[in-house]
């Protein structure tokens, strides 16, 4: 992206979300990132994309396409799509960052995140697991900090490299992710873009999103919302689209054709209207 589309991305989210230009400053980073977190992460952009284009490079949805589908259409993107997002608003902004990638459960790179460098400080953002603060990385040992939702605690490792997030919720800490020490060039975090369209994740229907008093999930049919003080699960009932879309905000055409990919193998999916 060169520095006019930059510009005219940067401007584009402004005026989405009522921004001006500022300063860097931590405060800045934070008012951002608060706003850049109304953007919901989900696959249903990601499964459409991958139906519709065979080129691999073609699929990738870029910085504009994620905030026109925004306002067109409620829609966000999964974490590549958004991390890059964010990358490449905030370097417009004029601040040092990178992608840096992750590993989750028991795979390698397939979750990344952004990592802003801030006076002698490293900072993570994770638009893609809704981290909205900067929280600043340990230079060792192990670091706990409130967000709108859990504490989040990151370690550093000793011995090996990396540093664990975990998530300290009611029930008990939920280790998330182990987060890589170095930035990711762009070459090597396109490759794993492009991977990510073959992941176990395609094969179902994945929405994340801010909600007022927490988080709402979904999984297929299947649904979550979560909070301070625990957490709720439920089902998608009657029609799928409207559910999904009024839980969530994103358009319920959106959502029909997503569903309307899987449901071919997920019987589970389909609705009488199909």
């Amino acid at each position: 992206m060169n520095r006019t589309e930059a510009r005219r991305l940067t401007q584009r989210f402004e005026v989405l979300f009522h921004l001006q230009a500022e300063p860097c400053s931590l405060d800045h980073l934070e008012r951002v990132a608060g706003k850049f977190a109304l953007i919901p992460y989900e696959n249903l952009t990601k499964i459409i994309r991958s139906a519709r284009e065979t080129d691999p490079v073609r699929r990738l949805r870029m910085p504009e396409d994620v905030l026109q589908e925004f306002a067109e259409m409620g829609a966000g993107g999964t974490c590549f799509s958004l991390t890059y997002c964010m990358y490449q608003i905030l370097r417009e902004y004029g601040y040092r960052c990178g992608p840096r990638m992750a590993d989750l459960g028991r795979s390698t790179n397939n979750h990344c995140a952004l990592v802003v460098f801030f006076g002698d400080r490293e900072y993570l953002l994770d638009p893609g697991y809704l981290i909205i603060r900067p929280l600043p990385l340990p230079v060792s040992g192990t670091v706990v900090h409130e967000t709108r939702l859990h504490p989040v605690r990151i370690e550093r490792y000793r011995v090996t490299p990396g540093l664990a997030l975990v998530t300290l919720e009611p029930d008990g800490p939920r280790h998330r992710y182990v987060l890589r020490e170095e930035n990711c060039d762009m070459d090597t975090f396109q490759k794993y873009w492009i991977d990510s369209f073959n992941w176990t994740m395609m094969r179902s229907l994945l929405i994340t999103r801010f909600i007022k008093d927490g988080r709402f999930y979904m999984h297929d049919r299947y649904t979550r919302w979560m909070n301070r003080d625990g957490r709720k699960t439920g089902r998608i009932r009657g029609d799928f689209d409207d559910e999904v879309a009024r839980h969530t905000g994103i358009s319920s055409g959106l959502v029909s054709r997503a569903r309307r990919i899987l449901a071919a193998e997920k019987p589970g999916l389909r609705q009488e209207t199909d």
